[in-house]
């Protein structure tokens, strides 16, 4: 079950940095955008700095705030769409994988909804 925004202020938008092929990048969305991200993390045993290093390489001239929103709708959809309860991978695991050993087939579909990697655009270069 989804919680509830307590307070204006959760819902407001927080910068944090991430690392995109170990170059630190400052992104800004919505505190449950970025909860939601550790919730898919956590889940799938991923580093979020490698997952989003994956996503970021999908994203063509979108920016990355926007595609990173993209992929936490696709991966939660997936699961809505496709599981039940008793399916649904554990909240915790130990430790980040560099690669997954197994990830789920809703966090795959979510990459591959994404679509292959892109050559990314600077303004003025579309």
């Amino acid at each position: 079950m989804l919680e509830q925004v307590a307070d204006v202020d959760d819902a407001l938008d927080v910068v944090d940095l991430v690392a995109v092929d170990g170059q630190p990048v400052a992104v800004r969305m919505e505190a449950i955008f970025w909860d939601a991200l550790g919730e898919i993390c956590r889940r799938e045993n991923q580093d979020p700095n490698f997952l989003v290093t994956r996503i970021d390489a999908s994203r063509g001239g979108c920016k990355l705030s926007a595609i990173l929103r993209v992929f936490t709708v696709l991966y939660f959809r997936n699961f809505m769409a496709e599981s039940s309860a008793r399916d649904l991978p554990a909240l915790t695991r130990p430790g980040f994988a560099e690669e997954p050993e197994h990830p789920s087939p809703q966090f795959q579909r979510a990459l591959e909804a994404l679509g292959p990697p892109r050559p990314r655009y600077l303004r003025g270069d579309q």
